[in-house]
């Protein structure tokens, strides 16, 4: 029995909640670590739920679907996945695997999370920006950015709401990375002229990518407007008290710091 299911038995959890995974181009260098923690990982979970009569959610990814489609219109649980990359094929791989063995579960597909202790796109360039480093940011791609914050705070109104199902979370608005790029120079304070000198705009094919992005993968969530819940806010809020959070803690840090000398 592997640990993680030894546990589970020991302790008996009311909540099983599986964050772990291997990212997309991880997947696509290493197929075998990438089907162990985002496949038969989930399994194991799942089958530990289902022992022990515990909630489990399960997080995924956009990623699962295509993202050809020519309609523009955001993906729901209705459209048919069809991932093009490694990790979308292991990532919907584990959400059968969850709902083939755990009837009490909540799959979750989220996109572009950022957040405090993230590494990712919107915390280097943030960086680069405020060290005035010219970038490139793709323009081809879209999707949703999700805070981390309003994802965890929204996940847990849908456990407690205890519906379980697929949802698709998400902070609302479309953008591609060159979008929040741009939106962060302005948060810090750049002109439209500085932002533009420093963030330049290129298509996925120049981007330094191993697996294949999927061009347009929005979502939306048909299970939380069918429950009432209220659409996340817009990326663009999000991400403005997330670099606000950010400076705070920056500002606290260096006061402690000065405090203890």
């Amino acid at each position: 029995m592997p640990k993680r299911s030894r546990l589970c038995a020991r302790d008996r959890p009311d909540l099983i909640i599986n964050c772990a995974v291997v990212g997309v181009d991880a997947s696509e260098r290493d197929p075998g670590r990438s089907h162990a923690v985002n496949v038969i990982g989930p399994r194991n979970l799942a089958v530990s739920a289902a022992r022990t009569g515990a909630d489990l959610v399960h997080f995924s990814s956009n990623y699962v679907f295509a993202g050809d489609r020519l309609d523009e219109k955001p993906y729901t649980i209705a459209d048919l996945p069809q991932p093009i990359n490694q990790y979308g094929k292991s990532k919907l791989a584990g959400e059968n695997a969850v709902r083939d063995f755990c009837a009490r579960s909540f799959i979750i597909r989220s996109s572009w999370i950022f957040g405090q202790g993230k590494s990712g796109f919107v915390n280097e360039t943030r960086r680069q920006i405020l060290a005035g480093e010219p970038m490139e940011a793709v323009t081809s791609v879209r999707a949703n950015a999700t805070f981390a914050t309003d994802l965890v705070l929204r996940s847990l109104e849908v456990v407690r709401q205890g519906t379980y199902g697929t949802y698709h979370l998400v902070n609302a608005g479309v953008c591609s990375y060159y979008d929040i790029a741009i939106e962060i120079a302005r948060l810090l304070r750049l002109s439209k002229a500085e932002a533009e000198r420093l963030v330049g705009g290129s298509h996925e094919s120049v981007a330094s990518w191993l697996a294949p992005r999927p061009s347009y993968t929005p979502m939306r969530c048909i299970t939380s407007e069918e429950l009432g819940f209220a659409q996340m806010r817009h990326w663009t809020l999000a991400i403005a008290e997330y670099l606000h959070e950010g400076k705070q803690s920056e500002l606290n840090q260096k006061s402690s710091s000065l405090e203890n000398l």
